[in-house]
């Protein structure tokens, strides 16, 4: 069974947010606007988990992945939430391994590549 980001993700409410046919609550460019801003969330934070991991930033960590769990929770993105919940627990444990991070890393990558795909094919 393939369990990867883009595999899961079709089948979320993330899906049907960026499908134009079942967008009711919000006009067109609203959800895009909200679409972008956790893109660009996505890929500002990496870079600033990186340091923080580097300089054992625990509470920065913890901040950022918890920003990020909610968003990814109301996109209902099962595996980026997982992968952010574990780091977030390691987090609070001073537990966090590299590998571990880089799961997470991997997990924002996919959803990145999702999301703009998405954003282009219904632009």
């Amino acid at each position: 069974m393939d369990t990867s980001i883009s595999s899961v993700i079709v089948s979320t409410p993330l899906a049907s947010f960026l499908s134009p046919s079942t967008r009711t609550l919000l006009d067109a460019k609203t959800a895009k606007e909200i679409v972008g801003m956790f893109l660009n969330n996505l890929r500002n934070d990496k870079p600033r988990l990186n340091g923080a991991f580097m300089s054992s930033d625990w509470e920065d960590i913890k901040f950022i992945t918890e920003k990020l769990l909610g968003v990814a929770a109301y996109f209902d993105v099962p595996a980026l939430q997982n992968s952010l919940d574990e780091v977030m627990r390691a987090a609070c444990k001073q537990t966090l391994t590299q590998p571990m991070l880089d799961d997470l890393k991997l997990q924002m990558d996919s959803v990145i590549a999702w999301m703009s795909n998405e954003k282009k094919l219904n632009s």
